[in-house]
């Protein structure tokens, strides 16, 4: 089945587990403290997180409705294109709070709109709804639940959206296909969490990385690059500066200071991909989109 390979590529499958299915409030039984980081997927989605941290926890009079406090601190990307093929990162942070009821039922009726007695809905015409269910994975020793669902016009090209929980980590897998079409498909997912201190994966640690603009000191050359990047430094004061190097996921992989207008290194080690160099002086912060060919 198709969504098994999408587990393979996020998730650490280790031991299996009953048929036994999660509760919503097996799911969402979080701690204060605890730190979950998500981001979108795609061939086309530039680097983004959205970094949440749970700050308080409450419940209803009767018990029966739990509430959270979460802070978000988050960032998404943009490319503004020619000249200066630059990556701009827009950081926001906010609070809100979240609830859930209905503590003692299915995580698989947590969607109002896909409660149904059974995981097989009947159909009309062909058009309806058609679950699968995922169960019996771990994700860094987590119990992991979920289903697969396909709606509209489900004997052909159907939507296809999946869901997958895990316990004590809420939503970890959440994607949309429209019209069966795998060039649609931008997943949201858990790639790390700091739950009751266990740690899984590796937290996204970007802050403060800013857009070029036209009056940038710094070229940069050739891009695309395959092995020796060339620097100079345009401006007529010249002042000593820091490069960081990152990812496309965001990590940051080296950095160095530079005392020296022209500067050149070799890129032999590193992957093939999209980097961002960063470039820091006491009067200017440059982000530049490298791809490494």
């Amino acid at each position: 089945m198709r969504i098994l390979h999408w587990i393979f590529l996020f998730l650490t499958v280790t031991v299996s587990y009953g048929q036994d299915i999660l509760t919503i409030g097996e799911v969402f039984d979080f701690s204060i403290g605890d730190e979950f980081h998500y981001r979108v997927e795609g061939n086309l989605t530039y680097p983004n997180a959205e970094r949440v941290t749970v700050i308080d926890k409450f419940f209803s009079s009767k018990n029966d409705t739990v509430f959270y406090k979460l802070a978000y601190d988050n960032y998404s990307t943009r490319s503004n294109w020619p000249p200066n093929y630059d990556l701009e990162y827009i950081f926001t942070k906010d609070t809100v709070v979240k609830e859930y009821s209905d503590l003692d039922s299915s995580i698989l009726f947590f969607n109002p709109y896909h409660r149904y007695d059974s995981l097989v809905a009947d159909t009309i015409n062909g058009y309806g709804y058609r679950y699968d269910t995922i169960i019996g994975y771990k994700l860094c020793n987590t119990k992991i639940t979920g289903y697969y669902l396909e709606t509209g016009l489900i004997d052909f090209e159907p939507n296809e959206e999946t869901f997958i929980y895990g316990k004590g980590l809420g939503l970890i897998y959440h994607d949309y296909v429209f019209g069966g079409h795998p060039s649609s498909s931008e997943p949201t997912v858990l790639f790390y969490f700091n739950k009751d201190n266990n740690t899984c994966g590796t937290p996204d640690m970007t802050t403060s990385i800013h857009g070029l603009d036209s009056k940038s000191s710094f070229q940069i050359y050739p891009n695309p690059v395959e092995n020796d990047v060339y620097i100079s430094f345009n401006n007529n004061i010249f002042y000593p500066y820091t490069l960081l190097i990152y990812s496309s996921n965001g990590l940051l992989i080296d950095s160095r200071v530079i005392d020296m207008r022209n500067y050149s290194f070799d890129l032999f080690s590193i992957n093939k991909g999209v980097y961002f160099f960063k470039f820091q002086t006491e009067h200017e912060i440059t982000t530049m989109k490298i791809i490494k060919e």
